[in-house]
């Protein structure tokens, strides 16, 4: 039987470690804390949100469909399904350009942006935790490795 290398070995382990992340769901490990009058949003629901906030300031009036969809990488028809779903969970408008009314915009509603706030209050306490049980010094370290790994993969063109 082959003895495997030393950096064989390290791949596997590094394989394993990324695996585990890949099964933790952000939506379960906040499971209570992200409720929305009794909503549990999903994966999907979650990422239009976080890039219509994310695009707010350079969208005032609201984002097309059609570039929500380019932005998040899907066809236009599954991103009506979660534009109905947020409506109809009032986080989100939609209303008819002033300009061209064949482009629906698509905006945040007061309760989406309240809901977004506190979503980020979630993520920042449980990294503030993070850092507590490393302490400072690994957490820099992490910081530089994690900035490190997301260089190497975006050299090699497999963004991570």
């Amino acid at each position: 039987m082959e003895e495997r290398s030393d950096e064989a070995k390290l791949s596997e382990a590094l394989i394993q470690t990324f695996m585990q992340f890949g099964r933790l769901r952000m939506e379960e490990a906040m499971k209570n804390q992200m409720d929305h009058q009794h909503h549990r949003l999903k994966r999907s629901e979650m990422m239009l949100m976080m890039n219509l906030n994310y695009k707010e300031r350079e969208f005032p009036d609201g984002i097309s469909v059609s570039d929500i969809s380019h932005i998040l990488r899907v066809k236009p028809p599954s991103v009506t399904a979660v534009i109905a779903d947020l409506e109809q969970k009032e986080l989100i408008e939609r209303t008819m350009d002033t300009s061209d009314r064949r482009i629906v915009r698509v905006k945040m509603t007061d309760a989406g942006r309240q809901f977004i706030k506190q979503h980020k209050q979630c993520i920042i306490r449980k990294i503030e935790g993070l850092v507590n049980y490393l302490g400072k010094e690994k957490s820099a370290v992490l910081v530089e490795l994690m900035n490190e790994t997301y260089q190497y993969f975006k050299n090699q063109g497999q963004e991570p």
